[in-house]
């Protein structure tokens, strides 16, 4: 059952993006085709005030109709040192680095959840802060950078990772932010429970 949050063309453009990074990896700290191509497609949606505040992360940040709550909505952007061997027509392009660990499906999920919280602006209450981080893989790695540069300050709540993109389907984890934000009721699909990455992005 698809989210009504979500519109009828979003989910192929959230599966294109989820296979341009899958075909295209790159490890912790050298993202910088990632990075780029993250921000060329927040700036294609227009709206969104974007910044890059260390290395090869990148963050949106969206203002509401109204006053409220800070809330991060985060997504990691690296990829791993592995060989890919499977047979696809996005499969890597660079031999020895894989995106294994879902992190291309959670970006793409991200630029989604971007995409359908700008259009709903006028329903929104305060701020939303899209951050694209970079370097997990390499603990304490990108999140020590995006800290130290003020991008959590006045923030009163932080979800990302594959929890909230499991738990939320193919809504995009917005109906875990409906309290906060001030958008009304609507229903999504349940996400795949054993799968790593949501199965929208993953396809």
């Amino acid at each position: 059952q698809r989210s009504h949050l979500v519109p009828d063309d979003l989910e192929a453009r959230a599966i294109a993006w989820r296979r341009h990074l899958h075909a295209h990896p790159e490890l912790s700290f050298e993202e910088h085709e990632t990075s780029a191509f993250v921000e060329e497609t927040l700036r294609s949606f227009g709206g969104l005030e974007i910044e890059r505040p260390a290395g090869t992360a990148v963050v949106a940040r969206l203002h509401g109709a109204r006053p409220g709550k800070v809330v991060v909505l985060r997504a990691d952007i690296d990829a791993l040192p592995i060989l890919e061997e499977n047979v696809l027509p996005h499969v890597s392009t660079r031999p020895g680095v894989m995106h294994a660990c879902g992190h291309d499906g959670h970006t793409a999920m991200l630029l989604g959840a971007a995409k359908v919280l700008l259009e709903r602006r006028d329903e929104l209450t305060g701020e939303v802060r899209f951050v694209f981080q970079h370097a997990e893989e390499v603990p304490p790695g990108g999140a020590r950078d995006i800290v130290e540069a003020g991008v959590l300050d006045a923030v009163d709540l932080v979800a990302g990772g594959i929890e909230l993109l499991r738990q939320s389907g193919a809504g995009f984890g917005l109906l875990a932010l409906q309290g906060l934000l001030g958008l009304p009721g609507a229903h999504a699909s349940e996400g795949s429970e054993p799968s790593h990455a949501n199965p929208l992005a993953a396809r």
